[in-house]
């Protein structure tokens, strides 16, 4: 658990060379929040908790007892362990990896597949929010209507800068989920999730 601590509140990861293997956007991500972390004179890993990301780098598997066994957690909404993992599928390449949740305090549903890439998980959060995402474990309907509709009563200006920042730098186009996609994602690639 140490380690774990640490990354939530040490030091801030050193800037690395991108690495081929792993999704564009999510080196796009790092250069960004590194740039925001000098501007701002804040941790590169926390510049983004306002729209839900808490960035983990490098990517490692988190020891909570839910979180898949071949999944690399790139990132934490920073509420009852909630953490986003670049899912290792079989037969499937890196950069394409699809997006597992997992979500310890759902304990029979902690570990759903959000996203077939990093760029459609970039994409389903973009309007609101990633940190909104854990509540498609609890409430599906409602979670899918507020990710996708903009100016939600909740809604404050600092967050939706920071989303609009987010997309603008990264070419994001923002793409709705819905039931079909998530049972879709869940049927492809729900059984490679490999647990204890």
């Amino acid at each position: 658990m140490s380690g774990l601590l640490d990354r939530l509140f040490g030091r801030a990861p050193e800037e690395s060379a991108p690495d081929p293997d792993f999704p564009a956007t999510l080196e796009a991500l790092w250069r960004l929040a590194d740039e925001l972390g000098r501007t701002s004179s804040k941790n590169p890993l926390y510049v983004l908790d306002l729209v839900g990301l808490l960035l983990v780098r490098p990517l490692e598997r988190w020891d909570y007892d839910c979180t898949p066994l071949n999944s690399l957690t790139f990132a934490h909404t920073g509420g009852d362990g909630v953490h986003f993992g670049l899912l290792q599928v079989e037969g499937v390449d890196r950069k394409a990896w699809p997006i597992v949740m997992t979500v310890p305090g759902a304990f029979s549903d902690c570990n759903r597949v959000i996203a077939g890439g990093f760029d459609e998980f970039m994409a389903i959060g973009a309007v609101n929010g990633w940190f909104t995402l854990e509540q498609l474990v609890y409430d599906l309907d409602g979670a899918l209507e507020y990710l996708a509709t903009p100016g939600q009563p909740d809604s404050w200006q600092e967050r939706d800068d920071m989303a609009s920042l987010v997309r603008e730098r990264l070419g994001i186009v923002p793409v709705p989920l819905t039931r079909e996609r998530l049972d879709e994602l869940q049927a492809l690639y729900g059984p490679a999730i490999l647990n204890d």
